[in-house]
């Protein structure tokens, strides 16, 4: 017999899971495995919208709540079929704050503590994908990270590590010989994790991966950059978004402003979850003994 399940978007056989599940009274969890941001820009907000259709709308008789975004988007764009759970990451990495970055530094890029380890991390899609304002496309990526790696070239102290992620629309290969290359930047091996990648850095850019929520959970300061001046990604998602732990770059001189206010105490974090409480352990899901 089928006790609970689970799925990670309601597309497909996911989505006819989540139906199954409802119309046999079993016991579901969505539990979305991408970004759900609340946004004014009418142009983002359609794209956000239509986005979570797919992802955290479904049939199941509970959906998961991961993060402090995702927490406040339910609340503009609820789904009154399922019961929202705040359960904190369970398909993001939790953090461990034993794990310092220092250690986490030298160990996987052996670096010193007073270099800074910048992190670009993105999620290009193709134009055709019918999002190119919440998403870099191929282009805009190859693009920004060009520009990033040529203003942080000539800085002291930096090491530029671009983890990339290969996908059918853009090949290793053809990644590599399109992006600059210069003496501080590198692009991160398999072997590192993203969990050991985030805890090394002392800065995450992006312009909408959902590593973003994943680094601010983890405690990493994050900045968006977008050259086309066309998309702020957090703008609206959290008054909880400190410019401590968040800035988008609108030109990418920003960029020297916030290398020399790097030094972030935990504390700053604080405001982000002030109102996101855990109503649904790990622990209870895997038993099935949710209330």
């Amino acid at each position: 017999n089928i006790s609970m399940t689970m799925a990670q978007h309601s597309l497909g056989l996911n989505g006819l899971l989540g139906e199954y599940s409802s119309k046999k009274n079993i016991q579901g969890m969505l539990i979305s495995h991408g970004s759900h941001v609340f946004h004014k820009d009418p142009i983002a907000a359609v794209e956000w919208e239509h986005h979570s259709k797919n992802l955290i709308y479904g049939a199941f008789s509970k959906t998961a709540i991961q993060t402090p975004l995702t927490q406040r988007f339910t609340r503009n764009y609820s789904n009154k079929s399922t019961h929202y759970c705040n359960t904190g990451p369970l398909l993001f990495n939790r953090n461990n704050i034993l794990d310092k970055k220092e250690h986490f530094k030298k160990k996987f890029f052996n670096l010193d503590p007073h270099v800074k380890l910048i992190t670009h991390i993105g999620t290009p899609k193709p134009f055709e994908t019918f999002r190119p304002w919440i998403y870099e496309t191929i282009d805009e990526y190859i693009v920004n990270i060009n520009q990033i790696s040529e203003f942080l070239e000539q800085k002291t102290d930096i090491l530029f590590a671009i983890r990339f992620r290969e996908n059918k629309w853009l090949s290793a290969d053809e990644f590599s010989s399109r992006i600059r290359k210069s003496n501080n930047t590198i692009i991160v091996g398999n072997n590192i994790s993203l969990y050991n990648n985030l805890k090394s850095s002392d800065l995450m850019i992006s312009y909408s991966s959902t590593v973003i929520e994943e680094a601010l959970e983890l405690q990493i300061p994050v900045a968006t950059f977008d050259s086309q001046c066309k998309y702020d990604h957090l703008k609206y998602a959290h008054k909880g978004l400190n410019s401590s732990i968040y800035v988008h770059l609108y030109k990418i001189s920003d960029l020297d402003f916030l290398l020399s206010n790097l030094a972030v105490e935990a504390s700053s974090f604080d405001a982000l979850k002030k109102d996101f409480e855990i109503d649904c352990d790990i622990r209870h899901i895997a038993s099935n003994n949710l209330t």
